[in-house]
């Protein structure tokens, strides 16, 4: 009686080959974006996204008068030749002035140039940092990296993270290097390494006070060693005063962006400001005591957890859900903890997998935010802390003996 074939080494063939393809098709359609940049454009507000105001800030840096950074009227006019509008709407640039140093390097081509530059850079910072995460996550890899990077990259939040020129693709980076140097007993560096997310204080200051508070010394150590050479840059282009500088603008525009933007929030202390529109309310501070507490249990699991994935998976929850100002495209950080739910799934790789691309799928329902009203990237980011709090409690009661070792040297 004649025997069926063995069809999982084609299937196996065949799924490889059709990652490539939709890898690098999806790695095209976003590079497209800057490639096809309308300048200047015919909207209100400049092309580009946040981008815009990187560029921005970098050419008021170019010209060495930091004094006027955050100045309202010499932002506006650094981007006014992008756009045909007489209107003056403009993107703002809140981070701190050694952010505006780097960007002298995109100042000094043309803006569009730089566009694809950035793009190019926040692309090759996705792939890098799932690159880094094969060894961590070896189940939701497998063979078929480029399939599950390529499907990565169409969850709507990265997609619009990494064509529309945020910046998000790094931070990603950085918490997938420190889980790295975690898993390899390098505290010291990963602290170092941790300290880079200061360049987005949202992130970077609450991850360094959970490591202060949680007593994690060695982690302190290296994020206070990065954090005074941080400080010190800033001061040298800047002056000793920019942090004062610094906040009071950081203040007045989290207040405005609160209002402007809050359709895209996707925190709980955001989506209530949206709600609200920011009048103090019961609601109001029902969502500044959940977002403490989120805060408080991070803490306490630094302080008592040994497993570094469900530490990172559960901080970069945490980094969203209790984050003062996390915007929806922001939402893609959490692919970090949605890759650790695969990667120790007890139910079967093609159930997990099927979620993943559902979760995908749905996710495209951020581009009627403003129609709705709010950004259904909120709801996305619940159900993801939903289910990693739900599987967190299983991940800790079983043994590291249990699952496959990280090889970090891979």
């Amino acid at each position: 009686m004649p025997t069926l074939p063995n069809l999982y080494p084609v299937l196996e063939r065949w799924l490889g080959a059709v990652g490539v393809v939709l890898l690098v098709a999806v790695s095209a359609l976003i590079m497209s974006k800057p490639l096809l940049l309308d300048i200047p454009a015919d909207g209100n507000l400049p092309p580009g996204g946040d981008f815009a105001a990187f560029y921005g800030a970098g050419l008021i840096a170019n010209a060495g008068d930091y004094s006027v950074l955050y100045d309202v009227d010499t932002q506006r006019a650094m981007q006014q030749s992008l756009t045909t509008s007489e209107e003056g709407l403009f993107w703002y640039f809140s981070y701190p002035p050694i952010v505006a140093s780097v960007f002298v390097i995109f100042a000094g081509v043309s803006f569009q140039s730089a566009a694809v530059a950035y793009t190019a850079l926040m692309l090759v910072s996705w792939l890098a940092a799932a690159w880094l995460a094969r060894p961590l996550l070896p189940r939701l890899f497998g063979d078929h990296w480029a399939l599950v990077v390529a499907v990565s990259l169409l969850f709507w939040s990265t997609f619009k993270a990494v064509s529309g020129g945020n910046n998000t693709a790094f931070t990603v980076l950085i918490l997938v290097a420190v889980w790295r140097l975690l898993e390899s007993d390098n505290d010291v560096a990963a602290g170092v390494v941790g300290s880079l997310l200061l360049f987005k204080p949202t992130f970077g200051v609450p991850l360094l006070m959970v490591w202060i508070l949680a007593r994690r010394d060695r982690l302190v150590l290296g994020g206070l060693a990065g954090a005074a050479v941080f400080w010190v840059a800033n001061a040298m282009v800047a002056g000793w005063g920019w942090t004062g500088s610094w906040i009071r603008q950081a203040i007045s525009f989290g207040n405005a962006d609160a209002i402007v933007n809050g359709v895209s929030a996707s925190s709980i202390l955001g989506f209530a400001q949206n709600l609200t529109g920011g009048v103090r309310n019961p609601l109001l501070f029902g969502a500044v005591a959940l977002a403490g507490l989120l805060w408080l249990l991070v803490i306490w699991l630094w302080r008592n957890e040994a497993d570094v994935g469900t530490l990172i998976a559960l901080t970069s929850v945490v980094f969203i859900l209790g984050s003062p100002h996390a915007m929806a495209h922001e939402v893609a950080v959490m692919l970090i903890t949605v890759g650790v739910i695969i990667d120790r799934s007890s139910r079967s790789h093609a159930f997990t997998l099927i979620g993943f691309f559902v979760l995908v799928a749905l996710s495209w329902a951020n581009e009627y935010q403003i129609e709705i009203g709010w950004s259904p990237a909120f709801p996305v980011a619940l159900a993801i802390g939903a289910i990693a709090a739900v599987e967190a409690r299983r991940w800790r009661h079983e043994s590291r003996r249990e699952r496959a070792p990280v090889i970090v040297s891979a």
